[in-house]
């Protein structure tokens, strides 16, 4: 009993040392594609200097295809960047004050983006934003939400603020109640006073009021 024990050791040895000699290298146990192959995602962050695509598909109106040239959009301005989903409704309620931020703000040298991020609501039709009809801002397409991940979006209404310098400022919501007669923290209005003063953004980060964003992938 014993000697055939140890010839089976040094039969499964022979093996062993037959399957190194011919490079093979099989794993202790069955690994997920995700265990296999770990890629770190780049995130923006606070104060760094934040990576813009060169361009995105615009969203136009008229469906037409176009790109938008969102690096160059942004090139030494303030940039606010508006992420949302089209299924969202809280946006409505923000109509006003983003209509009144807007015309305050693009006086003083910022610029202002929209980018729609997430499932949409009918993949194979194009996507129609009423945003458009009333917010003078160009709004672009986030294809397989790269830039959403990058900035760690998951809420519409999210904002990004990019300052002249390229720099992450602040990341959030627009301020802290959806019934703007509740509201008692403006986020957003805040940072871009700060940054339009040259002083630091007290507040990076404010909550995002609104829908998740479930990823279109």
């Amino acid at each position: 009993m014993r000697r055939s024990l140890i010839r089976k050791i040094y039969m499964l040895g022979i093996c062993i040392a037959g399957v190194a000699g011919l490079g093979l290298n099989f794993p202790l146990h069955a690994q997920t594609q995700a265990e296999q192959v770990k890629i770190p995602i780049q995130k923006a962050q606070m104060d760094r200097p934040a990576t813009l695509p060169e361009t995105l598909e615009e969203i136009r109106k008229d469906h037409k295809k176009a790109e938008f040239a969102l690096a160059k959009y942004g090139e030494g301005k303030n940039l606010v960047l508006f992420f949302l989903n089209e299924q969202c409704g809280v946006t409505y309620y923000y109509k006003k004050r983003l209509q009144r931020l807007q015309s305050d703000f693009q006086a003083r040298g910022f610029v202002f983006a929209g980018v729609r991020c997430g499932k949409k609501q009918h993949p194979d039709e194009a996507v129609d934003l009423p945003e458009l009809d009333y917010l003078k801002m160009p709004f672009a397409e986030d294809q397989g939400g790269k830039l959403a991940m990058y900035f760690g979006v998951s809420q519409s209404l999210t904002f990004e603020v990019i300052d002249k310098s390229g720099k992450l400022r602040y990341r959030g919501g627009f301020d802290d109640r959806v019934e703007e007669a509740q509201v008692k923290k403006s986020y957003l209005r805040d940072a871009l006073r700060s940054l339009s003063n040259g002083k630091p953004v007290a507040v990076k980060e404010g909550k995002a009021i609104g829908c998740s964003i479930i990823p279109d992938n």
